[in-house]
């Protein structure tokens, strides 16, 4: 695989890092406290220098992908491919895959000098949600809407379960009656 300006892949790296959560994560998946993220770093030729993020949770739940599976994945399959010329292909998984493509993306964008280290336009705000966890009161749930809105969030996506839905949607929906609100079970 080449970076841009056409130089080689020779250096690759996999790293793991626990982000603590401000506040617990529930969902009917479980709770998280921490973020179990995984970060590919690609290196051309030239020095330049690609990151990509694997967006994966830490057990499989509404998708079949997690952090451990991934791990090995782009270990054992994904990165080496890269150092030999190879892309993921679609058969790939595709959150680590996606990390991979992400990492040679940001190589190519930096290498020509768009993003954070180059003279290239600067980052335009981008729209963002936030999922908030369920809460057995709607009280709490609306303090979350209420934080993730100060914070900038254009979309909220309320985790709920069987039983505990109308409440806090029509807390929220009382509150802010115009709000982007998306429900995940």
């Amino acid at each position: 695989m080449s970076g841009p300006e056409g130089g080689p892949i020779v250096a690759v790296s996999l790293r793991r890092v626990a982000l603590p959560l401000r506040a617990p994560h529930v969902a009917a998946h479980g709770t998280e406290h921490d973020r179990q993220v995984l970060l590919v770093r690609v290196t051309d030729a030239e020095g330049g220098v690609g990151w990509g993020e694997c967006p994966t949770l830490s057990r499989p739940g509404y998708v079949d992908e997690w952090t451990d599976g991934a791990w090995d994945v782009l270990r054992a399959d994904l990165l080496p491919a890269l150092l030999a010329g190879e892309e993921p292909d679609e058969h790939a998984p595709p959150m680590a895959a996606g990390a991979v493509r992400d990492a040679l993306a940001d190589l190519t964008l930096r290498r020509r000098g768009v993003g954070p280290d180059g003279p290239g336009p600067a980052a335009a705000a981008v729209p963002f949600g936030v999922a908030v966890g369920l809460a057995d009161d709607p009280g709490a749930t609306e303090a979350a809407v209420a934080a993730a809105l100060a914070a900038g969030a254009a979309l909220v996506v309320l985790k709920i379960r069987p039983g505990w839905s109308v409440v806090p949607l029509a807390a929220v929906r009382r509150r802010w009656p115009d709000l982007a609100v998306a429900v995940d079970a």
